[in-house]
């Protein structure tokens, strides 16, 4: 295993990109990304996973990152393939120094300009932010999120059926890192973007109701492929089917519920902390005291 142009420095959000020899399509996200941004990108970086045989993806990353310091990437092996996404995730996730995460693909289109402004506005507490996005077709053709419909084989995932949430809604979610940390891993499947956001309904809708995830409406993303006419797309293949339907059989309400479990105890002890620093702030003002005299009484 490699690692590439990493030093000690916070971030707002991280992305995190895993890819296989389509370096056009890491290209197009760089200059996409960076392009609709307003030109400050000191706040977030881009972290690529890339296998040990993608020489030609390698190079074109080695040169870009030359330029940006905010740009990352690790080499290591290809493992299982597709199965082991979120062992890659997992690799990029721990080497990331941003506050919140957020996992990206080599298709992924940003839409809207400034958006790094705007999620450095929106990105204030302790939640699961998911960003409206688009399937977009090799023909063109684009279907928002919230009016997509549901695969068949999807209907009966674990406990969505109860929570009536649209198979489809959380793809491109900012969550926080410390909830990375506290579960051991990104996920324990493939779908690893499927497990972030189904652990946000679980814990927004059953069994505590307690809201942690919110859309952000105004940055509008991308995602290529997903339709019946792109017969390459993974979203509308066998291996599709075969990969949900082990994730279904595979993470069960037992281990939902205790990642679930650990984002609603953390959540509250980041109010109980807030809340707290607010409380000595205030007392400190209100005694009238030095700082030096104040803690000594303490």
């Amino acid at each position: 295993m490699e690692i590439f142009e990493f030093e000690n420095k916070s971030y707002l959000i991280s992305f995190l990109l895993l890819t296989r020899k389509n370096p056009e399509g890491i290209k197009k996200v760089i200059n996409n990304f960076t392009s609709l941004s307003d030109k400050q990108l000191d706040n977030f970086e881009l972290i690529i996973k890339i296998d040990y045989d993608d020489e030609e993806s390698i190079n074109l990353i080695k040169e870009f990152s030359n330029q940006n310091t905010n740009l990352k990437f690790l080499v290591s092996s290809r493992l299982k393939g597709y199965p082991s996404m979120n062992e890659f995730s997992r690799d990029i996730a721990y080497l990331a120094r941003g506050k919140y995460l957020m996992h990206i693909s080599d298709d992924t289109e940003m839409v809207t300009p400034n958006w790094n402004r705007i999620l450095e506005n929106e990105l204030k507490e302790t939640r699961f932010y998911a960003c409206n996005f688009n399937f977009v077709s090799s023909k063109g053709e684009s279907v928002n999120i919230k009016d997509a419909e549901e695969p068949k084989w999807a209907e009966d995932r674990t406990f969505l059926g109860k929570v009536g949430v649209n198979f489809h809604d959380f793809i491109y979610i900012a969550y926080p890192k410390k909830i990375m940390e506290l579960w051991g891993f990104v996920a324990p499947h493939a779908l690893v973007d499927n497990f972030i956001g189904d652990i946000g309904k679980r814990v927004s809708f059953h069994p505590w109701n307690t809201p942690v995830y919110e859309f952000i409406d105004s940055i509008e993303i991308n995602h290529y492929g997903g339709f019946p006419e792109d017969s390459e797309s993974f979203h509308t293949s066998e291996l599709s089917e075969k990969v949900h339907n082990t994730y279904r059989s595979y993470i069960n309400d037992a281990l939902f519920f205790d990642c679930a479990n650990k984002v609603k105890e953390y959540i509250e002890w980041e109010k109980w902390h807030k809340q707290h620093k607010l409380n000595i702030v205030n007392d400190f003002r209100n005694s009238g005291l030095s700082v030096k005299d104040y803690f000594d009484l303490k």
